[in-house]
Parts: C-alpha cells; structure tokens; sequence
C-alpha cells in the first residue's frame, strides 16, 4: 500500500509540473508573439517621425525656392527654421526686397537618419530664378539638417549649399 501510494504521488507530482511547464511555455509564447508586435509598432512610429521630417524637407524647399516676393518667402523661411537655420539660410544678412521670382524642379531628395530627433537630407534639384528680367536656370545641391522639437515639430536647423551649376538654356 505504501509503495501505490508513493507512486500516485509522484505520478501527481509529475502531472502538476508538465502542467505548470505547458502553462509557461504558453505564457512565453503570448510574450514572443506580443514583442513582436511591439517590434512592428516601433518600426511604423520610426517611420511615422521620419515621414514627418520628409514633409518639413519639402515645406522648406517650398518656402526658400518657391516665391514670387522676397518678404513672403523671408516669413515663410523664418516659421520653419530655427536661428541658427534662418541664419544658415541667409548668411550675409537680409537684402533689399526686389522683384526676384524663383521655383524649382526636379527635386531628388536623400535622407540620412542620425538619430530620432535630427534627419539630415541632401536634395538635388534645378531651380529658375527671374530677376529684373534676367532669367537663369541652376543645378543645386544642398544639405538639411532638421531637428525634431517634440510633437513632430519639425524645424530646419542647418543648411549648406553644396554645389551649384548654371543650366544653359
């Protein structure tokens, strides 16, 4: 009798932890499955942000090479920089309001993430300037550094002209 009832203790036992053992493995695998969800949001809020900069990346070459009023396009170029942007964009301070009409083509734009907060993009793009009935059409390529302040508020921040080619009609 003594030995039936050690045996049915330790087939007990042995149930109770298969049992307990299945229960884990569940749990592990609801984990896995929920990590991996997490994994997938993480990766569409990156690019959600990322996306944002894009748009903050057009609205800048918008406001800088897309005017037809030299006063305008300084408001519209001082809402979406910081100083030190703003100050990037136009280094040797701000001319005379002229007649100048400009707009530009042709945009190619390459991102490089350096961290969530700063994207930096190079664009390469034509752009037309009338000035004084002058007309003249340039090849340019610049850098754009934005920073993110929260909130996707996205603001240029740094801006360096890299090359530019005049067009031959």
């Amino acid at each position: 009798m003594k030995k039936y009832i050690k045996w049915m203790i330790a087939i007990l036992i042995i149930v109770i932890l298969l049992l307990s053992i299945n229960q884990k493995q569940k749990q592990i695998a609801s984990l896995k499955n929920q990590t991996e969800q997490y994994s997938k949001q993480i990766t569409q809020l990156k690019k959600a942000d990322i996306s944002e900069s894009a748009e903050a990346n057009v609205r800048f070459m918008d406001a800088f090479y897309n005017y037809e009023d030299a006063n305008s396009r300084l408001e519209n170029v001082e809402q979406i920089t910081t100083d030190d942007g703003f100050q990037a964009c136009f280094p040797s301070g701000i001319e005379e309001s002229e007649k100048v009409i400009s707009s530009y083509t042709n945009l190619t734009a390459y991102e490089h993430v350096i961290d969530k907060n700063t994207v930096s993009y190079i664009n390469q793009f034509d752009f037309r300037m009338d000035a004084n009935g002058l007309t003249k059409t340039i090849h340019a390529t610049i850098r754009i550094s934005l920073t993110n302040f929260g909130d996707n508020d996205w603001k240029v921040d740094d801006v360096d002209m890299i090359q530019m080619l005049s067009v031959e009609p």
